[in-house]
């Protein structure tokens, strides 16, 4: 998730975050919601619902940074 809010005295904000993290896991049966989000930025494991680390979110976040970084995105 990227929130984006516009401050007075810097112009934009961009603030990272992750909210599916954001829960309590008591226990040994919890799990975090799977298949959910778009698909363009899934990890390959996490679109065949297969067992992910936190490396998803790191592949999540390089697909972004190519995105906002392309620069023949802009011809």
């Amino acid at each position: 998730n990227i929130l984006l809010t516009h401050t007075v005295t810097n112009g934009r904000f961009f603030k990272l975050c992750d909210f599916g993290l954001a829960v309590l896991h008591e226990g040994t049966g919890n799990q975090h919601t799977g298949g959910v989000g778009t698909l363009r930025y899934m990890a390959p494991e996490v679109k065949l619902n297969a067992k992910y680390t936190t490396k998803a979110d790191v592949y999540s976040l390089a697909v972004i940074a190519y995105e906002l970084f392309d620069l023949n995105a802009y011809e």
